[in-house]
């Protein structure tokens, strides 16, 4: 069944699920060695006539891999580890879930690093290339209209459940909307506040909202380089700004001029401000619960001693002192084919 789940969708594969619930109705349940049943990988695949085809047999929605993830989260997160970009299929696959079962898949949450993300802040970390704790690069432009569209289409999938989801901490400590100041990502903060404003105020971990961040990230930004002073001996052509201001023009000191340029960093902070304007007085400062700190903590410890323990067994593997156990490597024909299905 999993490997008829693999195959690209046409007729003969969709008789050959149909044949196989009917003459081996154990399959439908059946986990691989990382935990996927046949429906799990027709929604990481993205195989919407096998998943309706699964679903109709009585398939089991509140599966989980080893990871946690459940079928939101694999949704949204392909074989690659990539975040989906492409809306295709994915509000149909949405609507193939039982709407008892949506708030509670919306805010359970996997081990994937850092721990404790929900399938929101699962698809908001991989959106990112460099890694979870990202880059310190100003504008880094992980913004696309194809991101903004699979955001827009879970908050509306997602209204029904007040977006409950995007209160909760992740294993870092920190909500989606800290994640998206992070990650300079304006347009989707801008989203999210569309829907809960009163997450502005929301502390993480360490007491920090979202709004805080962004002041900081903008006073870092402008105070980490020193201004440039113009040579009063040069004149530059090709770059105004260069020159001293009695030897530029009146149309480059245009604010709609400068504004144009501003950084994602910029974008975001007066994004905040404008929403603390308008909201004055409206929403509270929601402070963290000392029960938030002390789970992040509990979380954060082992994961610092797991990262020391790895890093020992490598450090002797490559002295030779310690040999792999194979056993370690178990694969079965979806571990082995998961990534390449993707593609057919």
């Amino acid at each position: 069944m999993h490997c008829a789940v693999l195959s690209k969708e046409t007729d003969e594969s969709e008789r050959l699920v149909k044949y196989l619930l009917q003459n081996v109705p154990s399959s439908l349940e059946t986990k691989s060695v990382e935990g996927y049943t046949p429906l799990a990988l027709a929604y990481a695949l993205h195989r919407t006539r096998f998943a309706r085809i699964l679903i109709k047999a009585g398939a089991n929605q509140a599966v989980r891999d080893h990871n946690g993830n459940n079928l939101i989260h694999l949704l949204l997160c392909g074989p690659n580890g990539q975040a989906r970009d492409k809306t295709q299929d994915l509000q149909t696959l949405l609507d193939l879930l039982d709407p008892r079962l949506v708030p509670s898949l919306l805010t359970e949450r996997s081990s994937e690093r850092p721990g404790s993300l929900t399938p929101i802040a699962h698809w908001m970390q991989q959106l990112s290339p460099y890694g979870y704790h990202g880059r310190h690069d100003m504008d880094m432009k992980l913004e696309t209209d194809n991101n903004l569209e699979v955001l827009r289409l879970i908050l509306d999938f997602a209204d029904h459940t007040g977006q409950r989801h995007l209160e909760l901490l992740d294993g870092a400590g920190n909500t989606p909307l800290h994640d998206a100041v992070r990650l300079q990502l304006p347009k989707m903060l801008g989203l999210m506040l569309d829907r809960r404003p009163d997450l502005l105020y929301r502390e993480n971990a360490t007491g920090s909202t979202p709004a805080d961040l962004a002041e900081e990230a903008w006073v870092s930004e402008v105070t980490s380089k020193q201004p440039h002073v113009p040579d009063i001996n040069q004149y530059h052509y090709y770059n105004e700004e260069n020159n001293p201001l009695v030897r530029r023009s009146p149309e480059s000191l245009l604010r709609e001029k400068s504004e144009n340029r501003r950084s994602e960093r910029r974008i975001i902070w007066d994004l905040c401000r404008e929403r603390a304007e308008k909201d004055a007085g409206r929403h509270r400062r929601r402070l963290v619960s000392l029960f938030e700190a002390n789970e992040v903590a509990k979380r954060l410890a082992p994961r610092e001693h797991e990262m020391t323990a790895v890093a020992e067994r490598r450090r002797l593997a490559r002295k030779g002192y310690l040999v792999r156990d194979e056993t370690d490597k178990q694969k079965d024909e979806v571990s082995e084919w998961y990534g390449m299905a993707a593609q057919w």
